[in-house]
């Protein structure tokens, strides 16, 4: 067994904690465009806006960088209160009507 292997295994998806809280705001970023629910919407626009808080304080990060998250914190604030009072969807499994996105299989591969 390669010691070198499970320690590569172990490190693969571990980055700086600033790279990390930055791509989890890219991913929320693409979530609230590509999503259709005002509610969804909002409240990825309100988690958006406490990440740029923290990179905007982060102590590995430049302070021109800094600035730019700083400035780009009051839009998305506007984006979270827009719909913020917008009702949750209604589920779209219940007992009586359970919703399928697709048929069941007739056989297992």
């Amino acid at each position: 067994m390669n010691p070198d292997a499970d320690t590569h295994a172990d490190s693969e998806y571990e980055m700086p904690s600033a790279e990390a809280l930055l791509a989890g705001t890219l991913a929320l970023m693409t979530g609230h465009a590509q999503s259709a629910c005002a509610r969804q919407r909002s409240l990825m626009a309100a988690k958006i806006g406490s990440n740029l808080l923290f990179l905007a304080s982060h102590p590995i990060l430049s302070t021109s960088f800094k600035a730019v998250v700083e400035r780009m914190r009051p839009h998305w604030a506007v984006f979270a209160q827009t719909h913020a009072d917008a009702p949750a969807p209604p589920s779209r499994a219940s007992a009586e009507s359970p919703h399928l996105w697709h048929a069941a299989a007739t056989r297992l591969q």
